[in-house]
């Protein structure tokens, strides 16, 4: 993966499912999953993370 300007992700496992800053990652996540339960999306590797 490339630099990016970017500092934040949502990740499912260690795959980078969307990258933009926490805001942005925060809508996304809600828009795609926003009817799972956290324990739903923890059971599934769904995760914001910072970007290394």
């Amino acid at each position: 993966m490339q630099k990016s300007r970017n500092y934040w992700a949502v990740f499912q496992g260690r795959e980078v499912l969307f990258e933009g800053s926490f805001s942005d990652c925060w809508t996304q996540l809600t828009e795609q999953f926003g009817k799972q339960t956290v324990s739903s999306l923890v059971k599934n590797g769904i995760r914001i993370g910072r970007l290394s």
